[in-house]
């Protein structure tokens, strides 16, 4: 009796793991990740000029698509070129504010399942503007744009030719057969140095990284992002590119490129994986579209 009883207990016990194995074997599936790369939140733009929003999905089951929604209503839409999607799917979106005011900027990422991503949001500042303008990036904050206005030159009066001093003897009526004056020309004045800027074709200097430092060790939980402090130049700074760099063996190689990255900082903790090391590289571009020397 007590053998029949050991026995039912122990079938009870692998019918209870066999159904916790069945469980078991079929995962909850994975949800795609979304962040918003730039702008950064609280920038300010004009009306009536395009913002390119940058934003980055992630899924192993690959992301099939990203959606970006402003104030609760579809703005723009990007599919990936592959149908199965990319593990990793950065695209650049293009808003146009319409009116002055603050917006709620809003990422949603979807892989080939169907699964949606939390959405990712930043609030943006429209200002009156005028329409018309470089259609390139949102206008990051004033520590990062530093526009140089150009003085005029201190010596703005035209030039001057005095007039030629009549001698006392020349009568009030001369006769007609006088001889008529020269017409030989009279010298042109000429340019005033100064008066035209040079042209800017430099670049600006390399921007200074304000973290992770060389040799940081950061935790694999914690938020990833690059920061800097914006360089001067003479026009001002338009935007960065960003280049993030494996370390595979003893070389480094190309991993991600953010181009054009607009602000000083840049979220990349959905483009690193835990127990690697990584380099981050960063070059900036002026009013002028002048490339300047990398960090």
């Amino acid at each position: 009796m007590k053998s029949k009883m050991n026995n039912r207990f122990l079938f009870a016990i692998a019918c209870s793991l066999g159904l916790l194995l069945v469980g078991c074997s079929s995962p909850a599936p994975s949800k795609p990740v979304v962040v918003i790369n730039s702008p950064p939140s609280g920038t300010a733009v004009d009306a009536n000029n395009p913002v390119l929003v940058q934003v980055t999905g992630t899924d192993s089951a690959g992301v099939v698509r990203i959606d970006l929604g402003v104030n609760g209503v579809l703005a723009a839409s990007e599919s990936s070129p592959t149908p199965n999607g990319q593990p990793i799917f950065p695209v650049t979106l293009r808003w146009m504010p319409p009116a002055p005011g603050t917006y709620v900027v809003e990422a949603i990422a979807y892989n080939r399942n169907g699964e949606s991503s939390k959405s990712a949001g930043i609030s943006i500042l429209v200002k009156e503007g005028v329409a018309g303008l470089s259609p390139s990036t949102a206008v990051p904050s004033p520590t990062s744009v530093s526009p140089t206005t150009i003085a005029p030159s201190t010596d703005m009066s035209s030039p001057t030719i005095a007039p030629p001093t009549l001698p006392s003897s020349v009568p009030a009526n001369p006769p007609e057969t006088q001889t008529p004056a020269s017409n030989s020309p009279q010298s042109q004045p000429t340019d005033q140095p100064g008066s035209q800027p040079p042209a800017d074709t430099q670049g600006p200097p390399a921007p200074v990284i304000v973290g992770p430092k060389d040799n940081a060790q950061l935790s694999c939980v914690a938020m990833i992002t690059l920061r800097w402090n914006a360089p001067s130049d003479p026009s001002g700074i338009l935007n960065y590119r960003v280049r993030l760099e494996k370390q595979i063996g003893a070389n480094y190689g190309e991993d991600q490129v953010f181009d054009p990255v607009v602000g000083t900082q840049l979220n990349v903790s959905s483009q690193t994986d835990c127990g690697n090391t990584y380099r981050w590289r960063l070059l900036a571009r002026d009013g002028r579209s002048n490339e300047g020397q990398v960090s």
